[in-house]
């Protein structure tokens, strides 16, 4: 999974803390961080417009994506990529 944040964007601050525990969850799932002002080709190139914006990848393929910062939602992805319930 990769978290597409911002330093400035509220909501990305709010949300870490929840990927932080997240990540600590699942252990079959990587985990990585891109800040689109620093890395705006790579957000570009996955049309990311609005943050905080979660892309899981299966096989280097995209197979889902989050738009906004809930657990809930993102928990749900994890489980539905990773075949949990």
């Amino acid at each position: 999974m990769v978290d597409f944040y911002a330093e400035w964007c509220r909501p990305c601050r709010n949300i870490a803390p929840e990927v932080e525990e997240l990540a600590g969850s699942f252990d079959n799932v990587c985990f990585y961080r891109v800040d689109v002002d620093k890395s705006s080709e790579l957000a570009s190139k996955y049309g990311v417009s609005k943050v905080p914006h979660f892309i899981f990848f299966k096989e280097k393929e995209v197979v889902s994506e989050v738009v906004g910062a809930t657990r809930n939602k993102l928990t749900k992805a994890i489980l539905e990529h990773t075949g949990q319930k």
